[in-house]
């Protein structure tokens, strides 16, 4: 979620500017991709044997996701955009990669495999590593931010939903 968060507002900023906010973060140009390395090493250091099952687990939520999205009528389905996503597997793969080599790997059993340590990746290069992968995938990230009329059509859809929301319970 941390990770999202830099990632959204660096695009957010980038495509709409101007839009008037209550709150401006100052900096962000410089604290989102630092929070994005931050997010990332969170990740590594939570160590392989639990990077894995995070993954498992995203995969499930994925695969729960498609069943439902399948099985509600199509005009509530939700509209994706498969081009602003695309940064989201090679962040994950990776990540999972660099986990699973550095200093955090485990020898815990997964799924019935023994992992071996590896630690290919000596000791503090493994941060360098994480950080200069962190900020690769995140200027790719926000350069495939939904286009600017794009982020108006999104931006106003939720505004009239809300709206909506607001006058259905104002009569109900």
């Amino acid at each position: 979620m941390y990770a999202m968060a830099a990632v959204s507002l660096a695009a957010l900023r980038k495509r709409d500017p101007d839009r008037p906010r209550s709150y401006r973060l100052p900096y962000a140009g410089v604290l989102c991709p630092i929070a994005f390395i931050c997010a990332n090493f969170i990740v590594y250091w939570s160590g392989w044997n639990t990077v894995f099952w995070l993954y498992v687990l995203i995969a499930l939520g994925f695969v729960l996701f498609g069943v439902y999205q399948a099985m509600i009528p199509a005009e509530r389905r939700a509209i994706l955009n498969w081009r602003s996503g695309s940064w989201i597997l090679p962040w994950l793969v990776g990540l999972a990669i660099i986990s699973w080599q550095g200093q955090y790997s485990s020898a815990s059993p997964v799924l019935g495999i023994t992992l071996n340590d590896t630690n290919n990746i000596p000791f503090w290069w493994d941060l360098v590593v994480v950080a200069v992968f962190s900020l690769v995938i995140y200027y790719f990230a926000v350069s495939l931010a939904l286009t600017t009329e794009e982020v108006a059509t999104a931006v106003k859809t939720v505004e009239e939903e809300a709206r909506a929301e607001q006058s259905a319970l104002a009569i109900g």
